[in-house]
């Protein structure tokens, strides 16, 4: 049997474990907000958190047209624009959780976005991957462009190819080479 004194300072030394890795944990937060708001100073970009879902919805409304964001505004964790709007740069953190009933994985997305003319077609950049490969042996293939590094590494999907293929100029194909596997792009509406 355990004396009263040694259980209630047992619970005790729990909720200061407790409050003290919560603290940890906000303090973490703190320090990565501070970070991330002094890298976008010098670019002329103001970092904000959002507390309410409002704002949350009313920051990410340009990017609604993002299906692959999934939570829209509810998942908005930060965003960092020119308050004069020049330049036109907006760079947002984008984060929900995917949960398969046995691991739970917090997905995470940062995206740089500038507007551009609304009679741009959509253009999209993924890394290729096997399922790529099975949809362009049953006829539902990606542009191919003359880089063949460029097309071994990228699946392109466009609504105008003569729009792709000017804005995928041989030295813009070169650059996309380098960018890490990870990344996708976006453009047009």
């Amino acid at each position: 049997r355990v004396p009263v004194v040694v259980g209630a300072a047992v619970l005790f030394g729990f909720l200061l474990l407790i409050v003290a890795i919560s603290k940890g944990t906000k303090a973490a937060a703190n320090r990565q907000a501070s970070a991330i708001a002094e890298a976008c100073a010098p670019f002329g970009l103001t970092y904000a958190a959002f507390a309410k879902i409002e704002e949350k919805d009313a920051a990410f409304a340009p990017f609604a047209h993002l299906s692959h964001l999934r939570t829209g505004g509810k998942g908005l964790a930060w965003m960092a624009r020119n308050p004069a709007g020049e330049p036109p740069l907006v760079l947002l953190q984008h984060r929900y959780v995917v949960s398969t009933g046995q691991t739970t994985v917090q997905v995470t997305h940062t995206l740089a976005a500038m507007p551009c003319p609304t009679s741009w077609p959509s253009l999209a950049l993924t890394p290729e991957h096997f399922g790529h490969r099975i949809a362009g042996m049953l006829g539902k293939g990606d542009l191919r462009l003359e880089n063949d590094e460029f097309n071994k590494r990228w699946f392109v999907d466009a609504d105008d190819e003569d729009f792709a293929a000017v804005l995928l100029s041989p030295e813009m194909q070169a650059w996309l080479v380098g960018v890490p596997k990870w990344a996708t792009f976006h453009v047009g509406h």
